[in-house]
This record gives C-alpha cells, structure tokens and sequence, in this order.
C-alpha cells in the first residue's frame, strides 16, 4: 500500500467562542480495546484545550502542550478507529478517541473527530508553539511485533489453504484464500499506516485521519 499523500490544514485562530466536540476522552494507557468509555466531550479554546474525567473539570493551556500522536486501529468486522493522545508538561496525558461508548466505528464522530484534530493542529502551528513533537503511529517496537504476527497470520489464512488447492476442490479452497485474504489485509493496513515517524502539523497525515 503507498503511503497516502498528507493533508494540509491552514493555520488558524483557536475557536472563539470555545467549540465542543462531542468525542470520548480518557487519560489511561493509550488503547485501542476496552470495555467501556464514560467521559465525553473536549473542548478548544483561545486558552487552550478543556475536558472532563471522573467527574473533575481539567484544562492545558496551549502551550503546556508537548506532543501529539495520531495512530489508527482496526477491529473486524467493526472497522477502523482513530486516535489521538496529547501529551502534557510534566507527564499527562488526553487521549481523544473517534469511537462509541464501546469502541466501535463511529461514522457520525469522525468527521468531528477530523475537525477537532485539523482545528488543534492549526494552532499548534504557530510558531510561539514550536516545542511541540508531532509523531504518528505507534512505537518502532510494537509496529515490528503487529507486522510479524500478521506474518504468521498471513501464512495460515491463505499460505496454507493456498498450499492446500492442489489436494482439494479449488473452489472451495479459493473461498478460505479470499476469506483469509478478507481478514489480514486491513491489519495489513493498519499496520502501514502506523509506521513510525514525525510529521508537520501543516501537513497532517491522511492515512491516519477518517
């Protein structure tokens, strides 16, 4: 798969009045499964970002802001799902997520979800907000680790029963091929489009945006 070309945001005053997105929030471990999420709702204002957890209000200026990651995940027979953590001085963390309460695709949240990432981008283009460090995707670690099971996956989905077309009826084994081929391909994906690298905050990466 090539890489998507990326998508440039113009830069832009912070929403005044502050806008809302209707979008679940959490501040735990990044992740893309999970039983249930309850906070929802982030806001952007000329101040910077404001949410609420647990029951307690919080907000960062913008310029408590110290990184921003954008990954994507993918769950069968649900589809893909977005992500977004913001990383904090002295160690919080927000992660913005364009799911359901249980983590399903949510195709009415993720234009809204694309708008709360292009509008955040857009102000951390400034260039009084310089320090910030836009990385997308997932750790080179765990990348290694997706891409060798999806190895191991991909040779018994549809190495083996491709092996097996010689000794049985080949439409039925091209039925398991192209089922197999149904269930690895869009971890393929996935896996691609969480490669390891930086990024600008002008030039968003598409691949990672619903």
């Amino acid at each position: 798969m090539t890489a998507a070309s990326p998508l440039h945001a113009e830069p832009k005053s912070a929403p005044a009045p502050p806008r809302h997105y209707d979008l679940f929030v959490s501040e735990d471990i990044p992740r893309f499964f999970f039983w249930k999420l309850r906070d929802e709702g982030v806001t952007l204002s000329t101040e910077g970002i404001s949410w609420r957890t647990r029951g307690v209000e919080r907000a960062r200026a913008w310029n408590e802001i110290t990184g921003v990651n954008l990954a994507i995940g993918y769950i069968h027979k649900q589809g893909t799902v977005y992500a977004c953590t913001i990383t904090f001085r002295g160690g919080g963390v927000l992660i913005v997520r364009s799911v359901s309460a249980y983590g399903h695709q949510d195709e009415e949240r993720e234009p809204v979800y694309r708008e709360f990432v292009q509008t955040m981008h857009a102000v951390l283009a400034r260039p009084e907000l310089s320090g910030v460090h836009f990385h997308a995707g997932s750790t080179g670690g765990r990348t290694l680790g997706l891409k060798i099971a999806l190895g191991i996956a991909s040779l018994f989905f549809v190495g083996l029963p491709l092996a097996l077309i010689f000794i049985g009826p080949p439409l039925e084994v091209l039925l398991i091929v192209a089922a197999g081929a149904a269930f690895v391909w869009p971890l393929w994906r996935m896996a691609k489009a969480n490669e390891p690298r930086t990024y600008s905050p002008r030039e968003l990466p598409a691949d990672l945006l619903p």
